[in-house]
């Protein structure tokens, strides 16, 4: 399998599993943490960076047991589709009996694997639950492997008779079509449990296959229970993943039941023979007893790396358990964060960061250059889609837009999910969201949550500052209180029309004498109706708009940097501006020619996706550095939360903005996904995938 192609099994295996993350239950626990009173309390340690659990990755794992073992109904099957971001149509996951199905909705179905090594006589077997088709057609590529007869009733396996070629090592795809459905019928096709492409066999209804249920044990040797990848001799699991230099596997093994067994974990990379890392013989029964094992994988180079554990040997029907196997720091962080009081977070609506220091010129903009300058800038900030309200939910709760489900502008925020507001309110914290921009208001669910919150339409006679003059009056009210958290959300019209630009202003604006279409209060109508336009060819700006629009954009940034310059002065001169948290972003790009700009749900392109990101650490902490590193909206809501002494929900997976900006990686390294419906743009490193 190619190098590229095992990143996108990761990043689509990241993806579908965060899709499924989405909350049902409030987390417990945020609301136990008190802040502290003051700047001396004890730095918060920085646990996000420093474990992986390794079973938690298992749906985007590969099973290997008498061929590769494809478990359905499974997040890892989905991230398997043509690297397809979904939602599908054609089959949905059930549970039957605590088993997870896939139920195929129509007479075709679809996926990719890969083969590491050769078959010869390629067989596929299926364990499938009766439906409205009668046959199965399988084929892998253009190479047809037979049919077969599904079951009228009841769960049974089924294979094909195994024909054709040899299948090759590389990427390939099996499909699947469902035949002999009547035309009156309505209900599901089939259900199919797993699916299982391996060498040809005489007896394939007997297999019993070690599905996600069945690897998964919690298992006690010698009185120490471990959660555990139990295997019978011979199969392993296959995780791939892209490894830190300082990542260290940590793990036990030993027989669970009678017997002696033989296990070991091998490094795998494409091209290359598999390296065995450890070998282990460990005796059951009741001496039985865990051995531990710690392999330093930052010592094999850089690199996608797929990680086996592998059960080669065992007797008396035991089966080898790999427990507790985590990813951990070499060498143990000191870092910690900051605490702060109060944390403040401006999102200027469709910034293009080109426009704001320190990526621009400092110009007028005093206050965003003072902050530069005083915090740290993050130069591969990125948001997680082109959708304003998606993005901005995204910081609002640490999920990704396929997980808190406002993945386009139709959608709004559930009540069940738990924003970062709400959890400073339950540590008796106080919680504020002030927004100019229509993307968060009301109908969108973002009222949720707030002790205050305060909409001001675009169209009401006020200044595009009024969201930041209203959070400095609450502010300076709220600092009079007793020392309790503040956070305060401000999400201001930024560079997004209609500008809050005079007529009288806007002649002394370049180029001189313009005579375009772009007027300051008209100008997102007007555009609006260039992008209904139906020929492409006249759905775009001309140059003079286009130099009217970043004129434009700065004449109201410099009135947002006063707005923003006055909050700040507050915070100084009640004294708490060591102990503040000031974050100043953007929510989406508003994306650059020969696209029109301020597209509600437009391409995922760089230039709508790449955002401004400063950060001031409470403190003064890492003044006036700028960092290249990969972060994204979900990091501000977990560092908000450290900051601020509250537990993080286990569900977030964001990262410390603080040991990041230290040079702190992941164990692992994350893909940076940014997602529509029916699409996706991911990075991994160097590797960009659409």
């Amino acid at each position: 399998m190619t190098g590229r192609g095992r990143a996108a099994l990761i990043v689509c295996g990241a993806l579908l599993a965060l899709g499924c993350r989405r909350a049902k239950e409030r987390d417990p626990g945020a609301e136990q943490a008190r802040p502290p009173s003051g700047p001396s309390a004890a730095p918060a340690p920085v646990p996000a960076l420093e474990r992986q659990e390794l079973l938690a990755r298992l749906a985007s794992c590969e099973v290997v047991h008498r061929g590769l073992l494809f478990d359905l109904g499974t997040p890892g099957f989905n991230a398997r589709r043509g690297f397809s971001f979904g939602p599908f149509t054609d089959s949905v996951p059930v549970d039957r009996d605590g088993a997870t199905f896939e139920r195929v909705l129509t007479n075709k179905l679809s996926f990719d694997f890969w083969l590491d090594e050769r078959i010869e006589r390629p067989m596929v077997s299926l364990r499938v639950s009766k439906g409205t088709a009668r046959l199965l057609h399988v084929s892998i590529d253009d190479v047809a492997l037979g049919a077969v007869r599904l079951p009228k009733d009841d769960i049974r396996i089924v294979a094909t008779p195994g024909a054709g070629m040899p299948l090759e090592p590389g990427r390939h795809r099996v499909h699947l079509r469902f035949r002999g459905i009547p035309r009156d019928e309505k209900g599901p096709v089939a259900e199919i449990d797993w699916l299982r492409i391996g060498e040809r066999e005489p007896d394939p209804t007997s297999y019993a296959a070690p599905t996600n249920e069945d690897i998964v044990a919690d298992v006690v040797l010698d009185r120490v229970p471990k959660k555990s990848l139990v295997l019978r001799a011979p199969s392993a699991v296959r995780c791939w993943l892209r490894p830190s230099e300082a990542s260290r596997l940590k793990l036990s093994i030993g027989q669970w039941g009678g017997g002696r067994g033989v296990a070991e974990i091998r490094a795998l990379r494409d091209g290359q023979p598999p390296l065995v890392l450890q070998t282990r013989k460990v005796s059951g029964g009741e001496s039985a007893a865990w051995t531990p094992v710690t392999i330093d994988l930052g010592a094999h180079g850089p690199g996608i790396l797929g990680l086996e554990f592998a059960a080669i040997d065992s007797t008396h029907g035991g089966r080898l358990a790999f427990g507790d196997p985590v990813l951990v720091r070499r060498e143990e962080a000191t870092l910690s964060v900051p605490r702060a009081r109060v944390v403040v977070l401006v999102v200027l609506a469709s910034v293009d960061r080109r426009l704001v220091p320190p990526w621009g010129p400092t110009g007028k903009l005093s206050t965003l250059a003072d902050l530069a300058r005083s915090g740290v800038a993050f130069g591969r900030h990125r948001a997680p889609t082109s959708v304003a309200s998606a993005s901005f939910a995204t910081l609002l709760t640490g999920l990704p837009p396929r997980a808190h489900g406002l993945e386009d502008v139709h959608h709004g925020l559930a009540p069940e999910l738990r924003t970062v507001g709400e959890i400073v309110k339950e540590a008796n914290g106080r919680a504020a969201l002030f927004t100019g921009v229509p993307t968060s208001f009301r109908p969108f669910g973002f009222d949720q949550g707030w002790d205050v919150y305060e909409a001001i339409s675009p169209v009401k006679d006020l200044p595009a500052t009024e969201p930041m003059a209203r959070a400095e009056r609450w502010l300076d009210r709220e600092l009079d209180g007793r020392p309790t958290p503040i956070l305060v959300v401000i999400h201001a019209r930024g560079a997004h029309p209609p500008w809050d630009v005079s007529r009288e202003e806007a002649l002394q604006l370049r180029p001189p004498e313009y005579s375009g279409t772009l007027d300051p209060r008209r100008g997102g109508i007007l555009i609006g109706a260039l992008r209904a336009r139906k020929q492409r060819a006249l759905r775009r700006l001309l140059d003079d708009d286009w130099v009217r629009l970043s004129a434009l954009s700065e004449a109201v940034l410099i009135k947002q940097d006063a707005a923003l310059g006055r909050i700040v002065a507050l915070l100084r001169n009640r004294g708490v501006w060591d102990e503040t948290l000031f974050v100043v972003t953007s929510d989406v790009g508003p994306g650059g020619p020969p696209d029109l700009p301020f597209d509600p749900q437009g391409p995922l392109t760089e230039d709508r996706l790449l955002l401004p990101f400063v950060m001031k650490l409470p403190g003064g902490a890492l003044a006036g550095r700028e960092v290249q590193v990969a972060t994204g909206p979900e990091d501000w809501t977990v560092t908000t939360l450290r900051a601020l002494g509250l537990t993080v929900p286990p569900r977030l997976a964001g990262l410390d903005l603080f040991a990041r900006a230290h040079g702190l990686s992941p164990l692992v390294a994350r893909a940076e996904v940014a997602s529509l419906p029916g699409s996706f743009a991911s990075r991994l490193g160097t590797r960009l995938l659409h």
